[in-house]
């Protein structure tokens, strides 16, 4: 063999690896080999984080996950057809995707024929819409991140108007027509919702004509003035008001790029990928999660995320501090890091994922769990309603199992802490389980008094007045108490 054909070492190296890992994926499809958990999600020997945003990234952190799942929320797929609206994403990785929703009971494989498959949603993946929106509508702020070449699909517009709207803005029927190139969808407005159907609407109020070009050129905002809704000037607005993306600037053909370096990108003009492209890497909003509650030294988030090495974390903090979401006080090992006013906004989206984790998925499995109280307590900090707590002053101490908090109102400050409360004027003492359920529903945490689940001590008016100053999300989990079941 002449030197030219000999092969380089690494190179041969390399290609001996790639054959060993498609040949133990081989194995584990057929049962012979068993799965062990990705390292680079959580470490093998770390345990399960007892936080329903990590058991949401757990589920759906994988990259181009949540993409494949906003494809099949457009319209059920075939694989080709997957391939075709996500350019970059290779079939191997795009099968390894599918047999994941697959193995989640998210996914529905339909044979049309004997070599023809279609690809659909089901279960807990039809509730993600929320979460997909909440990801989005942070991400329109980052817009400006996408290169010129980005990639851009008429079918994320109809998407866009079937989850993107501002439902207590609409007060009367409306009717649009969509022209999206060659794509033509009607959007019907019906207090309180709005449905998206496939075709021309037959009696429409407006007619809105976008194309790919004009979505990269100029703001969507300019697109339903003049010959788009016949200069009616009152219904763009009540457009722009119903559907908050009509009024957002998009980025311009020859805008520069606010990514740096050698980052990896989707390279999408949709606003989930913005985000996804930013925060949707493993283990990044775990760590945002841990500096929104307080500022945190490089050691103590090694410590909150088992199974979290440091390098990675190293990596995942100087992009955040690159893109302004977190910033750095201080040198050596004594510095801190804290969140910045861009990362603060990322609040709606935890709230988002960690109910659709808590309504929707089962319980995570495992003898072990490793709980940080200060993640009870962030629940407080972000559904606090100032304006429920005037004129109040309540402190309230809490056991939940073998945790211990605290909760203070003063005439509209809220305070909170781990740990023993200075002077409580009430105590409560409860079951983790029955804790974790009572902080999604108000009527259960009533329940739970009223059975015998929670004791409390002092003045339980008090306790009642404290509950009105947190805004609940209306329903408690569909597990009700068994989901923390076996955490006791």
């Amino acid at each position: 063999m002449s030197p030219l054909q000999r092969r380089h070492p690494i190179s041969a190296l390399a290609s001996s690896m790639n054959r060993m890992h498609w040949l133990m994926k081989a194995l584990m499809r057929r049962g012979i080999a068993e799965p062990t958990q990705n390292p680079r999600f959580r470490g093998d020997d770390a345990p399960d984080q007892l936080c329903p945003l990590s058991r949401a990234l757990d589920v759906l952190g994988h990259r181009w996950l949540l993409l494949i799942v906003r494809e099949l929320m457009i319209a059920p797929r075939r694989f080709t057809g997957l391939q075709r609206a996500l350019p970059g994403l290779s079939s191997n990785m795009l099968k390894d995707r599918l047999e994941r929703l697959d193995d989640l009971g998210l996914l529905e494989v339909k044979a049309i024929r004997a070599s023809s498959k279609v690809y659909c949603l089901r279960g807990a993946a039809l509730y993600l819409r929320p979460v997909l929106g909440e990801i989005a509508a942070w991400g329109v702020g980052w817009m400006d991140c996408v290169g010129a070449d980005a990639h851009f699909s008429p079918a994320w517009m109809k998407w866009w108007f079937s989850f993107w709207l501002d439902e207590w803005e609409i007060v009367q029927p409306l009717s649009l027509e969509v022209h999206v190139d060659a794509l033509v969808f009607g959007v019907e407005l019906r207090p309180p919702a709005a449905t998206v159907q496939e075709g021309p609407a037959p009696h429409a109020d407006a007619v809105l004509r976008i194309t790919g070009d004009e979505v990269r050129r100029r703001s969507t905002g300019a697109l339903i003035t003049g010959r788009h809704v016949g200069g009616d000037e009152a219904l763009a607005a009540t457009l722009r008001r119903i559907f908050p993306f009509l009024d957002v600037a998009l980025p311009s053909a020859a805008g520069p790029s606010r990514h740096r370096g050698r980052e990896r990108s989707y390279c999408q003009l949709c606003p989930l990928s913005v985000a996804l492209d930013l925060v949707g890497e493993a283990w990044t909003l775990n760590i945002v999660r841990d500096v929104s509650i307080r500022p945190q030294t490089f050691s103590a988030l090694l410590a909150n995320n088992p199974g979290l090495h440091s390098q990675l974390l190293s990596k995942r903090l100087s992009k955040l501090r690159r893109h302004g979401l977190v910033n750095k006080s201080g040198e050596g090992r004594g510095a801190g890091y804290e969140i910045a006013g861009v990362g603060r906004s990322l609040n709606r989206v935890f709230i988002a994922l960690a109910y659709w984790s808590l309504w929707e998925m089962p319980p995570a499995k495992g003898p072990d769990w490793f709980l940080n109280p200060e993640w009870m307590i962030n629940w407080y900090r972000i559904h606090f309603r100032p304006e429920a707590s005037a004129g109040w002053s309540i402190c309230c101490q809490q056991y939940a199992g073998a945790y211990a908090l605290w909760v203070s109102v003063e005439d509209g400050r809220l305070k909170t802490g781990v740990g023993e409360a200075p002077n409580p004027t009430c105590v409560v003492r409860a079951p983790l389980s029955v804790w974790l359920d009572a902080s999604m529903s108000e009527t259960y945490a009533m329940m739970a008094f009223a059975r015998g689940w929670a004791t409390y001590e002092g003045a339980f008016h008090h306790i009642m007045v404290l509950y009105t100053m947190f805004r609940f999300p209306g329903r408690a989990p569909a597990n009700e108490a068994r989901i923390f079941r076996a955490t006791g």
